[in-house]
């Protein structure tokens, strides 16, 4: 059978036993006919397709070892890091029904395609374990969002031990709470990053003065910015709050010196007018720590209209007259797919949460400068 197999499909290579049925089974013409079956003339074509697509549809098994059945528990208990006692309840938690039911994907022909070599069943395996378990309505394994676990998560215990250490260090960038939201995190190293970058003077931050976390030691006053659509200025003992919408403010001009906007513009339905007013209420020199997501779910707040590309963010703030001092896309597939199964920091360790990734950043970050004045300079 196995050497059949090869006469038939070894053009196909590793993929010979998914294009065995493409050949047998469809209508083809032009290259693809070329590729099944060469030149060859309609008497000998039918000759070799009776041969070749007559024999089971099974290929030949390639690279298999043979493993005691002890032998591949262990190889799994080790491949999930698990303990023995840990690998009979997830074998005992696997969902019974097999992946897609009855719906065979987008041409029928998915589920019945076997795997017949080592490294190809084990993606396969994944990707039927995963539909196997969101059948199941096993996954995502958190609810949105993730970093907001429910009192009976395995991690509550790790996430109030982690809630302590924050309320009780004086000067964080991580709100309380959101200890395990990866944004956040994110915007507080970028934030450890530019520190040393950083002027101060007046500040300015979204819905609260605390909000401005250990920035608020260089800051000489902090306003606030509270999205409102009906505008007023009222002073208290931190700053100014300013009830506005940061399309159209009613921030004085050149009033800032320090802005931290972190991820407000995807709630901000004409960005380029929101960056072109912190333009604006920036003083000459002045700076902006501004964050959006990429990657995120649907979070209205009111609304939810924008995501930002590294190459988009800068592009908008540029265009309105600021020069891009960092700029920083932390991410990748470990953080990014995990997020959407809904994982959080706990699962990942610091170097792979600030990882960078121009592909598939998480979120982007950019230190911001409005250019001195010439007779600054």
């Amino acid at each position: 059978m196995g050497l059949l197999w090869h006469l038939c499909w070894s053009s196909f290579g590793a993929d010979m036993h998914l294009e065995r049925d493409i050949c047998c089974e469809h209508q083809l013409s032009g290259e693809m006919w070329e590729k099944c079956w060469g030149d060859t003339s309609a008497h000998s074509y039918a000759e070799l397709k009776q041969s070749c697509c007559t024999q089971e549809a099974k290929p030949p098994i390639v690279g298999a070892s043979v493993l005691s059945e002890r032998e591949q528990l262990e190889r799994l208990r080790n491949a999930l890091g698990f303990s023995a006692e840990e690998l009979l309840l997830f074998i005992d938690g696997l969902p019974e029904s097999p992946p897609l039911g009855k719906h065979l994907g987008r041409r029928g022909s998915w589920k019945r395609a076997p795997c017949a070599y080592p490294e190809r069943c084990v993606r396969q395996g994944f990707s039927q374990l995963f539909h196997s378990m969101l059948q199941a309505g096993m996954i995502p394994i958190r609810e949105h969002p993730s970093w907001n676990l429910r009192e009976d998560d395995l991690l509550m215990p790790y996430h109030f031990l982690d809630y302590q250490d924050n309320i009780h260090e004086r000067f964080r960038d991580i709100p309380p709470r959101h200890e395990l939201s990866l944004d956040r995190i994110q915007l507080a190293k970028f934030v450890e990053r530019v520190r040393p970058h950083l002027r101060g003077g007046r500040c300015l931050t979204w819905d609260a003065p605390e909000s401005m976390g250990s920035l608020s030691q260089i800051c000489s006053q902090v306003d606030i910015i509270v999205y409102n659509s009906t505008t007023s200025a009222t002073r208290g003992s931190h700053g100014i709050r300013f009830d506005t919408n940061i399309e159209a403010s009613n921030i004085p001009d050149a009033a800032m010196e320090l802005i931290l906007c972190p991820f407000v513009f995807e709630h901000v339905s004409r960005p380029w007018m929101a960056m072109s007013e912190l333009f604006r209420v920036l003083a000459p020199g002045g700076q902006v720590i501004w964050a959006a997501p990429f990657i995120e779910e649907v979070h209205a707040n009111p609304s939810d209209y924008f995501r930002f590309t590294p190459a988009g963010a800068e592009m908008l703030a540029r265009s309105s007259g600021f020069t891009v001092l960092d700029i920083s896309t932390p991410g990748g597939l470990k953080v990014v797919a995990g997020r959407f199964l809904g994982e959080n920091v706990a699962y990942w360790t610091p170097e792979e949460m600030h990882s960078e990734s121009d592909i598939l950043p998480n979120i982007v970050l950019m230190l911001l400068q409005k250019p001195f004045a010439k007779s600054d300079q």
